[in-house]
């Protein structure tokens, strides 16, 4: 003999996710576990009266009990989860910063390059008119050089925003939204 109580659980946090958390005692006091609880719904039963009194009332603090164990479990597994899509989020992200970080080095890069190479001619140019032409080509590059740190640093700054973004979004979501709605409290015997 024992009881059996059956709570819905609806939790909104990145997702809404619905349990079902069984918990059952017997007279004894000894928990069933989730598998114990549904392996009882395949057997034959009786209806009978509604049971109330001290029977049930006796019953209520160990099924509480046991009904906070697994809701803290499922609560937990749902953490683990949540923490898991943050840490994909955020490595998706940091590759994606990453790429267009390096993308932008190089770049810089092949400007500098640039520069060198036409610095170099420029010293190196026989006449004025050669080295005038040098000079303006470096400066044009040096202007795309400058452009290109300038677009460098907006890139940064928009992966800082868009982390910024991400973690808003996870701490709005971390604020789990729980609903409990008892669905039944059964006695229960096998003959």
């Amino acid at each position: 003999m024992g009881w059996l109580q059956l709570t819905q659980v609806c939790v909104t946090a990145f997702e809404t996710e619905d349990h079902l958390i069984f918990s059952a005692v017997t007279d004894d006091g000894h928990a069933l576990d989730d598998a114990q609880c549904q392996r009882l719904f395949t057997l034959s039963a009786q209806e009978t009266l509604p049971l109330t009194g001290p029977a049930a009332d006796s019953a209520r603090p160990r099924l509480s009990d046991l009904f906070l164990r697994n809701k803290q479990q499922i609560l937990a597994r749902l953490s683990e989860k949540n923490a898991g899509y943050f840490e994909q989020e955020l490595d998706k992200l940091d590759r994606w910063g990453e790429d267009q970080r390096n993308s932008l080095k190089s770049a810089l890069k092949e400007f500098e390059d640039q520069i060198k190479e036409t610095r170099k001619q420029a010293r190196l140019a026989h006449n004025l008119p050669e080295k005038l032409k040098l000079e303006r080509e470096k400066r044009q590059l040096e202007t795309k050089r400058d452009e290109a740190w300038r677009a460098y640093d907006i890139a940064a700054k928009e992966i800082e925003r868009r982390k910024d973004v991400l973690m808003d979004e996870v701490e709005q979501k971390l604020n789990q939204q729980l609903k409990e709605d008892p669905v039944f409290l059964i006695r229960w015997t096998l003959k």
